[in-house]
């Protein structure tokens, strides 16, 4: 019996040889379907940071993976010695699907790679974004899902062939072989439990490794050496893991803090852990500012073995700190170096501040006027209504609000002097939901002198100026009168002349004249002693020239088209000198032996900005022989010295019916 139950047992132990190997083999490829998983995992990470970011420091992961993910494909092929863990024939085909997808996948990677490399971001982006790539990592995960499914599968089926074997025939080694299969049952549970606990850590180790990864973190020796270097830290510094790992804080980053890095150490040693700011040197050369929390790490035994580092970048907020320590200086330099005395007050009317011109305008000092109560400064009349001492007035208008425009404040010195300000106030938030009233105190004394001096001077200008408008217009109505004695003169010589050719040209120069008086009457009965209404002068003026003639009404008649312009008397009296000529050219020749027609006169201004003086008739017109530049003609004579006076140009219209003069000039500011 015991020879049976030896022999038994010995071919039952060769049959748990070869289970065991199976179990182990299965076990060591499934480790290696997990590393086949993580170096894919990797490679796909490095191919996303540098599509992501085209910085070639991301590829290190990618191209780190690429011969693990060879070397774990050549051990999982069942013709090496570690892919067989069984005769299992569907291993080849498995591993020969797995290996093509696997290839198909880093040669999608590769040419998104080339791509981005080639500067062609969106395209990479693209290919990345289409169905193949993610139809390819299905399948690898299906594949390597089914071959750890296998191999997890042998423990028990080796466990069920193994109950089969122990069926003996023999009743002696029945009981022995029941109580080994028992062990070995025993056993492959045990082996299951175990590997399915180690694949859950495997798991659990893995999310929580990739999480902390993203932390900006460094794990280091006592001796400052650096052994564990995160995808963050990475980031943060720019040297990759395979740069940092290996070398010592003083050589990579060289820590500078406020407190001596051996104060520090010694600190870490005796309470565990450190939180502070220092400064760190990065790959580029620049320094960054982290605030660090840095923790002992102890082994079983208690013994410190390394210390874990979470360093987080503050360089924007030690600079967004630092813009606003300036920012507040600058103000309290604007504050104090203002020219006006600025108080702020609280809503009890309470000063809280107040600056250096405060303290010169009133004769207090700062710790005087802290506390002390604004109605001590400014009369009662100044702070009532909207004032300063009521700063909860502007919370719902907290607009800057001027006091004393149009009427005196009065203020107190500390010698009890008063004189006269002007305030302007302003409202402050606060956080806690009150507010402050900011008041800008300006001591108007020379103002206001100088405002009584200003005063006296318009006054005795206006004066002035009234005096000189009242003379210029006498003498405008003088030179009127003048003009008019001359001109009545004329009229009488004419009367009593007998010669019909000195007779008329004793009446033009009487009507030349009378349009130069005309002139001046117009100015001494206006405000502007210096402007013509030109349009309202030669309307006028045309009038009275045709109450001059003999014309008929019913058989001649007068268009006058004028723009309201005004000239100065310099451009009007000639304008007026023109026009006389020509109009009563016009009423003299246009219409003998009682012909109809009319006459059109026009003033305004042209889109080029010159004015336009036109005097044109449908009447009989100007013979063809006719010159009129010839300077015989006195009144054409008078007509083109004005219009050169004016720096005018005067030209005539022969191809319409009658005569038509156009004088075209620029106007005088």
């Amino acid at each position: 019996m015991l020879l049976c139950v030896g022999v038994f047992s010995a071919i039952d132990w060769l049959d748990y040889q070869r289970d065991r190997s199976a179990v182990l083999a299965a076990r060591r490829i499934f480790a290696h379907i997990s590393a086949l998983s993580i170096a894919l995992e990797d490679a796909e990470a490095g191919q996303r940071g540098y599509l992501l970011t085209g910085d070639a420091a991301f590829l290190q992961p990618y191209e780190q993976a690429l011969p693990a993910i060879a070397g774990e494909l050549d051990i999982l092929d069942p013709a090496s010695g570690e892919g067989n863990s069984g005769d299992n024939r569907s291993r080849r085909e498995q591993t020969r699907r797995l290996r093509a997808s696997i290839e198909a996948r880093l040669a999608e990677m590769e040419r998104t790679i080339e791509l981005r490399r080639r500067g062609d971001a969106q395209k990479s982006l693209a290919l990345v974004q289409a169905a193949r790539g993610r139809i390819l990592r299905d399948s690898i995960r299906q594949l390597t899902g089914q071959i750890g499914a296998e191999e997890s599968s042998i423990p028990e089926a080796r466990s069920l062939s193994a109950r089969a074997r122990s069926d003996r025939p023999h009743l002696i080694a029945l009981f022995s072989c029941a109580i080994l299969l028992i062990v070995l049952g025993l056993g492959v549970r045990t082996i299951h439990t175990a590997i399915t606990r180690r694949e859950r850590l495997i798991a659990d180790l893995a999310e929580t490794t990739a999480a902390l990864d993203k932390a900006q973190g460094v794990i280091q020796g006592l001796d400052g050496t650096i052994l564990y270097w995160t995808a963050g830290a990475e980031a943060l510094y720019g040297w990759s893991r395979q740069e940092a790992v290996g070398r010592t804080d003083r050589e990579l980053l060289r820590t500078e803090a406020a407190r001596p890095l051996e104060e520090i150490q010694a600190h870490l040693l005796e309470h565990g852990y450190w939180n502070g700011e220092c400064r760190q040197r990065c790959r580029n050369g620049s320094r960054v500012w982290v605030a660090g929390h840095w923790t002992l790490h102890r082994n079983a035994a208690g013994e410190p073995v390394s210390v874990v580092k979470i360093n987080n970048d503050v360089t924007e907020l030690k600079r967004t700190a630092e813009a606003l320590r300036t920012s507040e200086a600058t103000i309290r330099s604007l504050f104090e170096q203002a020219n006006e005395g600025i108080l702020m007050v609280d809503r009890e009317g309470r000063i809280v501040d107040a600056n250096a011109s405060t303290e010169k305008l009133f004769g207090y000092s700062r710790a005087e006027l802290i506390g002390l109560s604004v109605k001590t400064l400014l009369q009662e009349e100044s702070i009532s209504g909207r004032h300063v001492s009521h700063g909860a007035d502007y919370e719902g208008d907290p607009s800057p609000y001027p006091m004393g425009q149009g009427r005196d404040l009065k203020a107190f010195r500390r010698d009890g002097s008063v004189f006269p300000v002007e305030i302007s106030l302003s409202h402050v938030a606060e956080r806690t939901g009150g507010g402050l009233a900011v008041a800008f105190i300006s001591d108007i004394t020379a103002r206001q002198n100088a405002d009584w001096e200003r005063a006296c001077l318009i006054a005795s200008l206006e004066s002035a100026v009234s005096e000189k408008t009242t003379l210029l217009k006498e003498v405008h109505h003088r030179v009127k009168n003048n003009l008019a004695v001359i001109a009545a003169l004329l009229g009488m010589q004419a009367y009593l002349i007998d010669d019909t050719g000195a007779r008329m040209a004793l009446e033009e120069s009487q009507q030349r004249v009378a349009s130069m008086a005309l002139i001046h009457e117009y100015l001494y009965g206006t405000e502007n002693l210096d402007r013509v209404n030109i349009g309202q002068y030669l309307r006028q003026l045309s009038n009275e020239l045709c109450q001059s003639y003999p014309v008929r009404p019913e058989l001649v008649s007068i268009g006058i088209e004028a723009e309201e312009i005004e000239l100065p008397v310099d451009q009007a009296i000639p304008c007026g000198l023109i026009l006389n000529e020509l109009l009563s050219n016009a009423l003299k020749y246009a219409f003998p032996t009682g012909r109809r027609g009319k006459i059109d006169v026009y003033f305004g201004r042209m889109e080029s900005g010159e004015l336009l003086l036109s005097c044109g008739d449908d009447g009989a017109g100007m013979p063809p022989t006719f010159d009129w530049q010839d300077l015989h003609s006195l009144g054409l004579r008078i007509v083109t010295i004005l219009t050169k006076q004016l720096g005018a140009t005067l030209t005539l219209d022969r191809d319409r019916v009658g005569t038509r003069f156009e004088l075209r000039f620029p106007q005088s500011a």
